[in-house]
């Protein structure tokens, strides 16, 4: 979600994030291969960030969601520190039915281990490949792999203008400033 892009990142981070939601990129293609992994939680938003695994909270817990009196709250400030012990926080807009406290005790169930380390900062996970290791290449070939997208004009001119060399493969840049 580009709205949710901080102001200093990269002209690269943000192309990649337009693609996520054009649309003739795959539906989701971005965010169905990153997810966030939790640190101290500023970072990250309890319900609608994918950091428990590849799914949100806001989907697999949809009726907890939907009473939850504050939607965009971040890890942080879900999660209480008692000093030896962090429980998490509920707010509802209502009193819950007793089978929403079961899908309560599930939730809390998997939440159960969770600690925060206050002094590092959240991250993302690229989940494209087994490495979890983050290619451009391999963006490069989810993007244009997709038949629809080498079609498209705003792709084709916007890779072309930032990542000239990417189009033109029998070129090659050397970190001297030369081609060859």
């Amino acid at each position: 979600d580009r709205s949710r892009l901080p102001s200093n990142s990269s002209l690269w981070w943000r192309d990649m994030t337009s693609f996520n939601s054009h649309a003739l990129c795959p539906q989701g293609w971005l965010s169905a291969n990153i997810c966030r992994k939790v640190r101290n939680g500023e970072n990250t938003l309890f319900w609608s960030d994918k950091w428990l695994g590849n799914f949100r909270l806001s989907e697999s817990f949809s009726h907890l969601y939907q009473i939850a009196k504050h939607k965009g709250m971040l890890i942080s400030a879900k999660i209480n520190n008692n000093g030896s012990e962090e429980t998490w926080i509920w707010s509802w807009r209502r009193r819950i039915f007793v089978w929403e406290e079961v899908l309560l005790e599930e939730l809390i169930s998997i939440l159960q281990g969770i600690s925060l380390e206050m002094s590092v900062e959240d991250s993302w996970i690229w989940t494209g490949d087994d490495s979890f290791s983050f290619s451009v290449v391999y963006v490069y070939k989810l993007i244009f792999n997709h038949n629809l997208v080498v079609q498209d004009t705003f792709i084709l001119k916007r890779f072309s203008k930032v990542y000239g060399m990417w189009l033109y493969p029998q070129r090659c840049w050397f970190f001297h400033g030369g081609w060859c």
